[in-house]
């Protein structure tokens, strides 16, 4: 029996999947640090610190990276409800099944991005249901 032509090729378009989302990540980080930087010296270098690691959150994923990779634009709160962000997540979760040619990687960053997006949807929800107002602008437009 013959390898299949199909596991090189697999092997190379996970290889490349792996190359390019690694790569978005470090840009990703990238920008985080740098808009840190940029607040520093107006915040002082301790709450440059704090913007710095909430630029990140738990998940690894700023809430640029989490909107983009949903392909999702707007204000968090406003444009970008609990529902779109459902609504997004299944229907590129489902595009990507490893059965339809999709990756289980794109189905995990697909995850993160829904979790990263809800958790920042409901503190804004819970912040204007609480009397703060919420932040719709926080997260920003892109």
């Amino acid at each position: 029996p013959h390898p299949s032509p199909r596991l090189p090729m697999a092997s190379r378009i996970l290889a490349q999947i792996i190359l390019y989302g690694g790569g978005y990540v470090v840009k990703a980080l990238a920008q985080a640090y740098r808009e840190a930087l940029q607040n520093a010296p107006a915040a002082g270098s301790a709450a440059g610190a704090r913007l710095a690691r909430a630029a990140l959150n738990r998940h690894g994923m700023t809430l640029s990276e989490a909107k983009n990779v949903l392909g999702l634009g707007g204000v968090l709160g406003k444009d970008v409800t609990r529902e779109k962000v459902l609504q997004r997540f299944t229907e590129m979760f489902e595009k990507n099944e490893p059965e339809k040619g999709g990756s289980r990687y794109l189905q995990a960053k697909i995850t993160v991005a829904r979790n990263v997006l809800e958790e920042e949807v409901e503190k804004i929800t819970r912040k204007a249901a609480e009397g703060g107002g919420g932040a719709p602008g926080k997260g920003g437009a892109g």
